[in-house]
């Protein structure tokens, strides 16, 4: 229930967003105040076909079946798990607060922007941290003392929500807690009822507002800047891009974009494309060639290391129009029923280790995806590295890295009977 509730989100709050626009409201991402252009009704068409996508793929393609055959799959040691997660979760809150200088952002000295660009070549470590190792461990720690039947607010459950909040406040991002907390909301309120959900949602709202005013907010409403944030910059970038669309503007090539999936270094190797030349630079990134689109310089792109939230939206609309938009809607229903399937076949069948990995992916891969657009954030080799290595995290945590016992899974199956 809960994962449906973040999937609903992502297209309600750039719908709302859109409408406000249209409404008249300032476009923070486009430096212009809104008009109507057409662009809430066909966002709405667009989230009303993914949707109908991913209830006909679950229903008649095996699709929703995903995740049914559980491997590796053993009962694992609470205490063990504890001890573990510390010994990994430690080493890496010490690493962003004092190697990366992630103590500096939480003390303001140094700015969010500033930090995260001058990360250098710890980059990629510090992004598998904070994006797929700090919060899978927690939800995998959290997941398996739940199924268990034991107490939750234990000192070594406290420590790692302690070391995953330094963490994510050491990049500075306002919403970082929340997201780095979100694959344990998932796991653990996977069945919960719509009316649980109110005091998470609350709580959350909370988290934010102290990362406002901790990284980002120094005068005005703090309300009226969160409420912006949260729908007005999902959708504006969607609604410049649709209003240029209809004014028959040309955009730079889609494809050039899949070109960076291998990562950069292997695009810079093959294409000669640098950040030393921000236009072609920005024009192979999605994320920071629509933000380019709707206004951005490509120099202060690359200098601020901005970018907007496009939405899959306009991902479809860049790659082929309308006949774009219906293909990327059916592949987003697509995407959201796999993982959907996948987590509940997994949670039901208690294998926490490929629950947890999922649903980070959830989160960072799939949500990350639908919000900013861009098909990287699906396929990116970095996203494939932080499964593989976070699976295999998980492995040795549980204890089912032992040979004999994993083996013996592989040859007797668990199989979740489903309907």
């Amino acid at each position: 229930m809960v994962l449906r509730f973040i999937l609903a989100a992502t297209f309600f709050c750039p719908l709302v967003g859109i409408i406000m626009v249209e409404q008249g409201a300032f476009s923070g991402s486009t430096w212009t105040s809104g008009y109507a252009n057409g662009a809430a009704p066909a966002f709405a068409c667009f989230g009303a076909l993914a949707f109908l996508a991913a209830f006909l793929l679950a229903r008649f393609t095996p699709l929703g079946r995903l995740g049914q055959q559980s491997f590796f799959n053993m009962p694992p040691d609470t205490r063990q798990v504890g001890r573990r997660v510390l010994v990994l979760l430690v080493p890496m809150t010490l690493f962003a607060l004092f190697v990366m200088g992630g103590i500096h952002t939480i003390a303001g000295s140094v700015g969010s922007g500033e930090f995260r660009i001058s990360m250098g070549g710890l980059g990629p470590v510090g992004y598998l941290v904070i994006k797929y190792y700090a919060p899978g461990l927690m939800a995998y720690l959290i997941a398996v003392r739940h199924a268990a039947g034991q107490r939750l607010w234990s000192v070594d459950v406290l420590v790692v929500a302690v070391c995953v909040a330094l963490i994510a406040l050491s990049f500075g991002y306002k919403a970082g807690i929340v997201i780095a907390f979100l694959p344990v909301v998932i796991i653990f309120f996977w069945s919960a009822r719509w009316l649980t959900l109110v005091p998470v949602v609350v709580g959350g709202a909370a988290l934010i507002a102290i990362g406002y005013l901790q990284f980002g907010w120094q005068r005005g409403n703090l309300v009226e800047a969160m409420v912006n944030r949260l729908f007005v910059l999902q959708g504006d970038i969607a609604w410049s891009l649709w209003g240029q669309y209809r004014l028959g503007v040309d955009f730079p090539p889609y494809v050039d974009t899949l070109l960076t999936i291998p990562g950069d270094r292997f695009f810079t190797m093959v294409t000669g494309i640098s950040r030393a030349q921000p236009l072609e630079w920005v024009q192979a990134h999605f994320s920071l060639l629509a933000t380019h689109l709707a206004g951005f310089p490509a120099e202060e792109i690359i200098r601020q290391g901005h970018n907007g939230s496009a939405h899959v939206f306009s991902e479809g609309l860049l790659a082929g129009g309308i006949v774009g938009l219906g293909m990327f809607a059916v592949l987003c229903g697509a995407v959201m029923v796999a993982i959907h399937a996948f987590l509940d076949n997994k949670i039901g069948a208690r294998n926490y280790v490929m629950a947890t990995t999922a649903a980070a992916y959830a989160i960072v891969g799939v949500m990350a995806w639908i919000i900013g657009g861009g098909l990287a954030e699906l396929l990116h080799i970095s996203a494939i590295t932080g499964l593989i290595t976070l699976w295999l995290m998980l492995i040795w945590v549980s204890g089912e890295w032992i040979i004999f016992g994993a083996l013996a899974n592989r040859r007797f199956p668990y199989r979740r009977e489903v309907g």
